[in-house]
């Protein structure tokens, strides 16, 4: 009842969730007397079925790829495991549009692919493609351009098919005549980043990678900040945010580290 006009009925809201589907509904109702119980039915929303087959870049199945599901009218992914015949299946999807993106397991390499439902009780056949692979090769290089670096780490990250998964990464280590290599990298745009920790610097670059090809991408360290970053942020709050240079909170909790001890690890960008 409406506790300032205690002779209008008041209005509230239910919704309801199903934890495996993550179909969400709502329907609003009213008491109008609180001695009598209101019946509120919530109607989940009209869904189909999402099924396909995860091919590698030859039209081979990959046996037991992971498989991510997302939707709009989803409040959280979906996640399966292809089978040995590399078929996946989602039930109970929202009517609208989707996206997906596979994993291959053994490699790590993704891509993504999207569709759409209709209409209730309709089932969507969409196949998701991994792309070919191919190496970059190259060498690191002070900021003049011409002295190598030995050692330098380098990372190769995927710029393509982002996901719940997240997009591929790799790396690897440049010789004593600062030289790499890496090779299994998805075929597509890339980005290679290296950080220098001995001279402060970083460095980065960006390519497009050819299926069964090597590319040759040198880096040249300078075009990019190159600070190690840790820095204790203590804020209006009383509490103490540890951020490293990754964007993660490292530590934290309340500034003087007496009432609570909090965020080890927390928020991985």
């Amino acid at each position: 009842v409406d506790p300032i006009n205690p002779g209008q009925s008041s209005g509230f809201t239910v919704t309801a969730q199903d934890s495996e589907s993550g179909l969400t509904g709502s329907a609003v109702g009213a008491v109008a007397d609180v001695t009598l119980p209101v019946t509120v039915d919530v109607v989940l929303p009209a869904t189909g079925t999402v099924a396909g087959t995860v091919l590698d870049a030859g039209g081979a199945a990959v046996p037991f790829a992971d498989v991510a599901l997302t939707s709009a009218a989803l409040s959280f992914h979906r996640f399966a495991q292809a089978g040995a015949d590399g078929r996946y299946l989602f039930d109970r999807v929202p009517v609208g549009s989707f996206s997906l993106q596979a994993k291959d397991p053994a490699t790590g390499i993704r891509s993504t692919a999207v569709g759409s439902l209709t209409a209730a009780g309709e089932t969507a056949t969409v196949d998701i493609a991994l792309p070919g692979t191919g190496t970059v090769a190259g060498t690191v290089f002070r900021s003049d351009g011409v002295t190598p670096i030995a050692g330098a780490a380098v990372t190769v990250e995927s710029l393509a098919h982002d996901g719940p998964f997240g997009r591929f990464e790799t790396g690897v280590v440049a010789d004593s005549t600062g030289r790499f290599g890496v090779t299994g990298v998805p075929a597509g745009a890339v980005r290679l980043t290296v950080f220098d920790s001995s001279l402060g610097q970083g460095g980065f670059a960006e390519a497009t990678v050819a299926a069964g090809a090597t590319t040759t991408q040198d880096v040249v360290l300078g075009n990019v900040p190159g600070v190690g970053f840790v820095f204790n942020l203590d804020g209006a709050d009383g509490f103490r945010y540890d951020v490293q240079c990754g964007g993660y909170l490292n530590d934290g909790g309340t500034a003087d580290r007496r009432l609570n001890d909090a965020y080890d690890g927390n928020y991985f960008l």
